[in-house]
């Protein structure tokens, strides 16, 4: 009978040490983003036959400079480096669940202008839709869009989406 209350308490312990760590992960904070996966799409109008690519990154490490970041290649589109930072949101500084995702992406197409950036509010985990609306017009993943000119005249349009994370 002893040997049971044992097991039995061995195996609450274990439980509640595992429901610990997987709590951990409930509280989202910048601090906690050990990587991202970003679905990148790229529409380049300059080329003549046109250019549309989407692809989906390897893990990416926030806070990495420039230099140290590895070169993404959206297609035959575009290519460069993208870099981002993950900050709790303003005055959320401890509270779980308001962040931003700031990325920029050092585009080859864009040459005589700033490199396209992005900034992305996310609340650590995917979106629900939102009510009254249709749901073809909601992404469960957050992300944002922006768009650069190629030489003032030609636009190239950049959609990034938070596809995957980990915590650290």
């Amino acid at each position: 009978m002893a040997s049971g209350r044992v097991l039995l308490a061995s195996l609450l312990f274990l439980a509640g040490s595992q429901m610990l760590v997987c709590g951990q992960n409930n509280k989202f904070s910048a601090e906690k983003v050990g990587w991202i996966r970003f679905l990148v799409t790229v529409n380049d109008t300059w080329n003549p036959d046109g250019c549309i690519a989407t692809v989906a990154t390897d893990p990416l490490v926030p806070n990495k400079k420039y230099n140290q970041s590895e070169k993404i290649m959206v297609g035959s589109c575009d290519q460069g480096p993208l870099v981002y930072t993950v900050t709790n949101a303003v005055g959320t500084t401890g509270k779980a669940g308001k962040m931003s995702v700031d990325l920029t992406f050092y585009s080859s197409v864009i040459e005589d202008a700033s490199p396209p950036t992005c900034h992305i509010p996310w609340g650590g985990s995917y979106m629900s839709p939102r009510p009254n609306t249709d749901p073809r017009d909601d992404s469960p993943l957050p992300g944002c869009f922006t768009m650069e000119s190629r030489e003032g005249y030609h636009m190239t349009y950049y959609w990034f989406y938070l596809l995957d994370w980990g915590w650290a």
